[in-house]
């Protein structure tokens, strides 16, 4: 599948279309980052990342510590290990 072009969606749409246009972008494209979904469904950041979240959460897309992650500016940027806490000596 080709990517889609990051024209933006049209603005005035209901709500439940445009978490479903979330929804089908993240399946789609779990690697894209929140702010590039942002500009291409024309939603907030917040509505983006809780949506990822929750697909998480239900397993259907990767987790959000990929190996790499798509900006909104087209550039790949690699997704460096999380930090692990200290452990405790006992």
């Amino acid at each position: 599948m080709t990517p889609p072009d990051d024209t933006p969606l049209y603005p005035s749409r209901s709500i439940p279309s445009r978490r479903r246009d979330v929804i089908n972008l993240l399946t789609e494209h779990p690697e894209y980052s929140d702010r590039r979904i942002t500009r291409i469904a024309v939603v907030s950041r917040e509505l983006v990342s809780a949506i990822r979240r929750n697909l998480i959460r239900k397993s259907l897309i990767e987790s959000r510590h990929a190996l790499h992650r798509i900006g909104a500016d087209g550039k790949t940027y690699k997704r460096l290990p999380r930090p692990r806490a200290p452990q405790p000596n006992p």
